[in-house]
């Protein structure tokens, strides 16, 4: 039973972070730089909203991307980030011309 209750929880914790990633329309291996850059130009365009409309918007989407922070940061407590991100990183080297990688 303990080994379902966790498939359960893993399954519905896969979902809610999609989902988080859909809101801000990033597909859900991006980088960190790649959800702070989209974040500061989604809260840009809500400076164009009226004012309670935009405060808002941009709430939820201070809420989403903290939230993106929080399962990264968990991620790479528990070990699972890190070869991820390691390869992204070396990517971004390599594609930017930097040698000795």
């Amino acid at each position: 039973m303990t080994e379902r209750e966790e498939r359960r929880k893993q399954h519905r914790l896969t979902r809610e972070n999609a989902a988080l990633f859909r809101e801000l329309g990033l597909p859900e291996d991006a980088t960190y730089e790649d959800v702070a850059a989209k974040t500061k130009r989604l809260i840009a365009l809500t400076e164009e909203l009226p004012k309670n409309e935009g405060i808002k918007k941009k709430i939820k989407i201070e809420i989403a991307r903290d939230k993106i922070y929080q399962i990264r940061l968990n991620e790479r407590i528990a070990g699972v980030r890190t070869e991820q991100e390691d390869a992204a990183r070396v990517q971004a080297w390599e594609e930017e011309g930097v040698d000795g990688v």
